[in-house]
């Protein structure tokens, strides 16, 4: 099984804000940027499974939403989030989509929830004969 861990390494001020995150799986810790901390995230986690699972470089993220689920809780209230999902067969250029969600007050990891869901869906489609499973581990304390 493959496992997932974030947190955020740094950011980068300016218009075009760059985040660069870290994802760790059981085969290592990898780094990426993106134009804000999910899109690090993502990129970061694709990364790492790719790896492993290589139907993952197939996957687009078409989709991305947030909601706050209870706004008068305000900035401790829990958010939602949405992500969607399409995946290109190499092989025979069929197209599948879905949509995932998670929930937590901590949108990064509301968000990683989703994203890993994602990823979750695709390998348990795939023929791939061992653990699909991504468990979820707390960040790491940077």
């Amino acid at each position: 099984a493959a496992y997932a861990s974030a947190a955020a390494a740094s950011a980068k001020g300016g218009s075009d804000e760059e985040c660069v995150l870290a994802a760790t799986t059981a085969l290592g810790l990898h780094c990426a940027e993106g134009n804000g901390p999910v899109n690090a995230l993502g990129n970061a986690l694709r990364k790492c499974l790719a790896l492993r699972y290589p139907a993952v470089r197939g996957l687009e993220l078409t989709d991305y939403k947030v909601r706050v689920l209870d706004g008068q809780t305000a900035t401790s209230a829990t958010v939602r989030a949405h992500c969607g999902f399409r995946f290109t067969d190499p092989s025979t250029g069929e197209e599948a989509e879905w949509s995932t969600t998670g929930a937590d007050p901590n949108i990064v990891t509301a968000s990683l929830m989703a994203l890993v869901d994602g990823y979750e869906f695709l390998l348990s489609t795939t023929n791939e004969n061992e653990s699909r499973k991504i468990v979820m581990k707390p960040p790491m304390p940077w």
